[in-house]
């Protein structure tokens, strides 16, 4: 067989093949003294080339002109038509189906012989051939397949089998793991039933019950192309009884002048009484107010997490706020009474910031995404770095070293309104910088609409006796000026030097009356 010229390209799908597939089962042919010309046209069903082992792609030779044809198929037990055996590796039919046996890489060559010239159609392009070789790259990959599916129950392996109704104690948590999934397949979903969080994604991950009852279990992993799925679903796979262990705080918040108390179980709602609890503000100055509360209540979905509410009073971040509890009827869904408490409360800030919700922390630098990138100045789209850390993992990194002016990378804009008073705070680290510079500063800088430009800043300067190596915070409140729409705020290294910055916060100032 002479081979003219051999061209490996990608199969191609598209709905008009699929609809080629259905009414393709015999040659065109062409009517009585019309000609099509000799055309090359191949088609896979696959989208990427890619194929589940154990299942078929369709071939579809929709050339025109075509006098001879030949599919050879990969051998060795690899492939074989389907319907055919293991060793049927040869076909001369338009349209085939390919079935893969075994994992790996392939080609499935064809062979085509043509009328006259051909016009490679896909490539549009024409050939001065008759003879032409085409070379149809295939991938074949595993079953998507969860590996080793756990559950711990206090370091303990629980039953995976629907009706087991592993016991565990109200408020008490199960560890989920899988070890791998295999074939591509997506990360891997959980779906928890009674617990909290009741979904988790990912091969591991944490759930609390919290709530008396009987539970099931779902988890799977899906892979879109080419399609496959692989899953477990437990029925009456967890059993909560009543704990014998006492209830607690597992954290007490404020947020839109409510304070928010969560327990490490449900309440019963019976048993809440206003007159039990009392609130406490202690503002900067020291002055006491004792607030009148005006209700507290469950939340509807969660009974764990409890509101209270306070008649015409705001709390501010600079409180210290606390709630009382004297020991009367509070007790869990489980029957278990609580014992008097006195909690402080978290401030968890709206961080202007952190458009998904309140961040307790500030901007969070684990992740470079949350830079800019100005595209103006000597701008620059800083690093994370784990060298220095005030909190969590990573901080971001500013190497000013090798300029001797500044360098600068942005934050998201902000929407503001005239008025509008805003506290912009953060931690930096200055770890050198070069002596011979006039002054070294990191501070930030806010461009706003629609032309002022107003400098907020600059945070503490660092010069002959300011030391490095430590952690610095830096707070600074600023007034949106009038006719202003938004902030782009900037973080700004003047002069040669290096520093890290962290929990970046820009949060709205809201005074007492």
């Amino acid at each position: 067989m002479n081979k003219a010229k051999i061209m490996k390209h990608f199969l191609i799908y598209t709905a008009a093949v699929l609809i080629l597939f259905t009414a393709c089962e015999q040659e065109y042919e062409t009517p009585e003294g019309a000609t099509l010309g000799s055309h090359h046209m191949v088609y896979g069903s696959s989208d990427r080339n890619r194929v589940q082992v154990g299942d078929y792609l369709t071939f579809l030779d929709a050339s025109t002109g075509v006098v001879e044809r030949q599919w050879d198929l990969p051998g060795d037990s690899v492939s074989n038509i389907q319907g055919g055996g293991l060793n049927d590796t040869l076909a001369t039919a338009q349209q085939i189906n390919v079935v893969f046996n075994k994992l790996g890489m392939y080609e499935i060559n064809l062979f085509q012989q043509f009328e006259d010239s051909m016009f490679y159609t896909l490539k549009d392009f024409h050939s001065d051939t008759t003879a032409y070789d085409t070379v149809l790259s295939v991938e074949v990959i595993d079953t998507v397949r969860l590996i080793n599916i756990s559950a711990k129950y206090e370091g303990n392996n629980l039953t995976l089998e629907s009706g087991a109704k592993n016991v565990i104690k109200a408020g008490e948590s199960v560890e989920f793991s899988i070890d791998e999934v295999t074939g591509a397949g997506a990360t891997p979903e959980w779906t928890l039933n009674g617990a909290e969080p009741t979904l988790l994604s990912g091969l591991a991950g944490t759930a609390v019950y919290k709530t008396i009852g009987t539970y099931d279990l779902y988890v799977e992993s899906t892979r879109f192309n080419p399609k496959g799925i692989d899953s477990l679903f437990i029925k009456d796979f967890i059993e909560v009884i009543p704990s014998d262990k006492p209830v607690t705080i597992i954290s007490a918040y404020e947020k839109d002048d409510e304070i928010g108390i969560e327990f490490s179980r449900p309440i019963k709602a019976s048993s809440v009484d206003k007159n039990e609890f009392e609130v406490v503000i202690e503002e900067e100055d020291g002055t006491i107010i004792n607030p009148t509360i005006e209700i507290v209540k469950l939340d509807s979905e969660d009974p764990s997490k409890m509101t209270i509410s306070l008649v015409d009073e705001i709390i501010l971040d600079s409180d210290e706020v606390t709630v009382n509890y004297v020991k009367g009827n509070l007790e869990s869904e489980d029957f278990y009474p609580l014992e008097s408490f006195s909690t402080d409360v978290e401030f968890l800030f709206s961080n202007l910031l952190a458009p998904k919700g309140p961040n307790s922390t500030g901007w969070s630098m684990e992740n470079t995404d949350e830079w800019e990138n100005p595209k103006w100045g000597n701008a620059i789209k800083w690093n994370t770095n784990s060298s220095y850390v005030y909190s969590g993992s990573q901080s971001a990194y500013m190497d000013n070293s090798a300029v001797t002016s500044w360098t600068q990378a942005a934050l998201p804009k902000l929407t503001v309104e005239a008025g509008m008073k805003l506290k912009i705070s953060a931690w930096i680290f200055v770890k050198n910088y070069d002596v011979s510079t006039s002054s070294f500063q990191v501070y930030f800088q806010a461009y706003s609409a629609p032309t002022q430009v107003e400098s907020v800043g600059p945070n503490v300067p660092v010069g002959g006796t300011t030391t490095t190596g430590d952690w610095v915070y830096y707070e600074k409140e600023i007034t949106v000026a009038d006719g202003v729409v938004f902030y782009w705020p900037m973080v700004r290294v003047l002069g040669s030097g290096e520093a890290y910055i962290e929990d970046v916060s820009i949060s709205e100032v809201v005074e007492r009356p």
